[in-house]
């Protein structure tokens, strides 16, 4: 009866929704959300999918469905996820072109850095400089999900990614060391800025104001803005498209 449980599993989908961004977990704008029956699909519709996404895909169509490929089982039968995360092992596997447009959505991010080096953001108002922590994350976030399907990492956290790649030949552990320090110092700004928001009746953003950190916080962040610089160069140099 796969209309019946298409019905069931989009109610289901949409409920969890909801009750997400009740308590604080904002729809998402592109409505990559399971209460969308676009993605309320069975097993075999979703290898389909992967299958299109790695095989077809160019780097604009790789940059929305990228995500999916951070899927992980919460509840239910945890096969199902394993053996879809087998087929894109499978399917991915020396697969140059997937990856050279997989790099490709990572590495069109360019940092907001001026060129005598100043962080360059967007104004509001004349004494504002505001740049979007979500944005400076994506290339780190981006550079760990890479690397993660190249070898076959199972993990999805970014984090827990970056740990399992340690001992990959061309990603040194001082690197990778130097990239979850960015990752981290990049969430606690993000996440200190939204606490004081909240605290302050006010909506949570992803934005702050460069003008209003201190000279080490705006050393720290310009130095996290270079090595996402060298997160881009390395993927360049590591995913070229060659067959």
């Amino acid at each position: 009866d796969n209309e019946g449980v298409m019905e069931y599993f989009t109610k289901l989908g949409k409920k969890i929704n909801d009750d997400l961004d009740r308590v604080g977990y904002n729809y998402c704008h592109g409505n990559f959300m399971a209460g969308n029956p676009e993605w309320c699909l069975p097993l075999g519709a979703w290898k389909e999918l992967y299958s299109n996404w790695v095989n077809n895909s160019d780097p604009q169509s790789l940059l929305d469905v990228s995500i999916f490929f951070d899927f992980r089982p919460v509840y239910g039968e945890t096969g199902l996820t394993k053996e879809l995360r087998e087929h894109i092992n499978k399917i991915t596997r020396d697969k140059a072109t997937f990856y050279y447009h997989l790099s490709q959505t990572v590495s069109r991010f360019k940092p907001p850095v001026g060129i005598f080096g100043q962080i360059v953001g967007e104004h509001d108002s004349p004494d504002s400089n505001l740049v979007d922590i979500k944005k400076i994350l994506m290339p780190v976030t981006g550079f760990a999900r890479i690397y993660a399907i190249k070898m076959m990492v199972p993990e999805t956290n970014t984090l827990e990614r970056l740990e399992s790649l340690r001992g990959t030949e061309g990603l040194p552990d001082a690197f990778l060391d130097e990239t979850v320090q960015a990752y981290n110092m990049l969430m606690t700004s993000r996440l200190s800025q939204q606490a004081k928001q909240l605290m302050d009746g006010e909506d949570p953003l992803n934005t702050i104001d460069v003008n209003q950190l201190t000279d080490i916080e705006k050393s720290t962040l310009k130095k996290v803005l270079s090595l996402i610089n060298e997160l881009n160069i390395k993927l360049k140099s590591d995913f070229k498209g060659i067959l």
